[in-house]
């Protein structure tokens, strides 16, 4: 399977694919993105993952997740991660990445912030969100 970026730009949709290590996880998030790729993005998560959308803003579930999702492609949002630390147990990763997002923002300043990440191998060896929080550091 090949990449579809060069550098930070991805070019075109990248084919659907699942995350075959934890790391391909980000790396597929920030392709998903780029492309406006709303089930590609939805698909990184169980579904009953919980992600913090916002400081103190709890969401369950991929229906409430793909609104959110959906809200960040509409307002053009961009975003890098940077792996910091991995630490993998069994079928569950605890991920940590350093995320530039860009764009949003009023006054088109990137945000900066430690993620934090529970991913778990699926029965087919791919790997998902159980927990996303960009807020948590």
């Amino acid at each position: 399977m090949s990449e579809f970026y060069e550098g930070q730009q991805f070019v075109g949709a990248p084919a659907r694919r699942r995350a075959e290590t934890p790391e391909q996880v980000a790396t597929l998030f920030m392709a998903y993105l780029q492309t406006a790729d709303l089930d590609g993005l939805v698909s990184l998560y169980e579904p009953n993952a919980h992600v913090v959308a916002a400081p103190g803003l709890l969401l369950v579930g991929t229906v409430a997740i793909r609104q959110a999702l959906q809200q960040m492609i509409d307002s053009g949002a961009r975003l890098r991660l940077e792996p910091r630390n991995i630490r993998r147990v069994d079928d569950l990763a605890l991920v940590s990445n350093t995320a530039t997002l860009m764009g949003p923002t009023p006054d088109a300043k990137p945000v900066i912030s430690a993620t934090t990440e529970i991913l778990r191998r699926q029965p087919d060896g791919g790997w998902l969100h159980l927990v996303d929080d960009p807020f948590f550091g």
